[in-house]
């Protein structure tokens, strides 16, 4: 379990004194089918037996497209409805889109900044 703590962004990882303890800790999906990490901010369910032939992309893809049956067949019922009921996918690419165009503004704002210098520095020669 120390592996999965240890690949959580900094913010949610535990202190390294947890770590060592949840390294000593082996998952054993023989024993439970779903592990259990409950930490301050996040938990997780680590399920041992799923794999999916599916990748991110596809389900971002399904999830921004008005179809709601393409979503449904790559992740089932139960993982779509979470999906769209929380948006997380659409959230992602508004976020994405929202930081693009601010560093377009900044950058712009550089630029001008840069511009007015120029003009200036050949104005004052």
């Amino acid at each position: 379990m120390g592996e999965v703590a240890a690949g959580l962004p900094e913010e949610l990882r535990p202190r390294k004194d947890v770590l060592t303890i949840a390294h000593k800790q082996k998952l054993d999906f023989s024993r439970d089918p779903v592990q259990t990490i409950a930490l301050p901010g996040i938990t997780l369910h680590l399920m041992g037996d799923i794999s999916e032939k599916v990748s991110a992309t596809q389900i971002r893809a399904a999830a921004k497209s008005a179809g709601k049956a393409r979503l449904r067949s790559l992740v089932g019922e139960a993982v779509a409805e979470y999906i769209q009921k929380t948006g997380i996918y659409r959230r992602a690419t508004q976020n994405a889109q929202a930081v693009k165009s601010q560093r377009a503004k900044m950058e712009v704002m550089e630029l001008s900044k840069h511009s007015r210098r120029m003009r200036a520095s050949k104005a004052n020669r």
